[in-house]
């Protein structure tokens, strides 16, 4: 499970602990553990992120929805730079 997934299930279960019906001591420890879950994941999370891990798929040139995305939008704005162009040197009748 990726760290991040790990602090949503984490969440979820924080959320729905005072409705599962469990004695109040064992609540208790459940919250004190999933709280130092989340500060430990919290941690590894920001050191990736300061270490670069997360954006290692950009420094290797690999190709991404966002960055396709982003070429098909440059191609629809030549396009349009061109039909302008064709359109702006016919004469007016």
């Amino acid at each position: 499970m990726k760290k991040d997934s790990a602090i949503l299930v984490l969440g979820l279960l924080v959320a729905l602990m005072p409705f599962l019906g469990f004695p109040g001591a064992w609540e208790n420890w459940f919250f004190l553990g999933a709280g130092l879950g989340v500060a430990i994941l919290g941690y590894l999370l920001r050191r990736d992120i300061v270490h670069g891990k997360h954006c290692e798929h950009f420094m290797h040139g690999e190709v991404n929805d966002t960055f396709s995305q982003n070429g098909s939008n440059h191609e629809r704005k030549e396009i349009t730079q061109k039909n302008n162009e064709q359109y702006s040197t016919q004469p007016e009748l």
